[in-house]
């Protein structure tokens, strides 16, 4: 993904594995939720991959 980003093909953004999902708001992070415990979302750009707090919404 990041040598995508580097050619062009991608733009930098937002990932999510299976099962997780990124709520936007005017464009801007508003949570970052997953229904399987340990699917997180990412920030992602050229050489960077931050995960984002990312809250499970299953039970306990």
């Amino acid at each position: 993904m990041h040598a995508l980003i580097h050619e062009g093909v991608l733009l930098p953004g937002l990932a999510a594995d299976n099962s997780a999902a990124v709520h936007l708001v005017d464009e801007e992070v508003f949570a970052s939720v997953s229904s399987v415990p340990g699917a997180k979302t990412y920030k992602v750009s050229v050489g960077s991959e931050e995960a984002l707090p990312t809250t499970y919404l299953g039970g306990s």
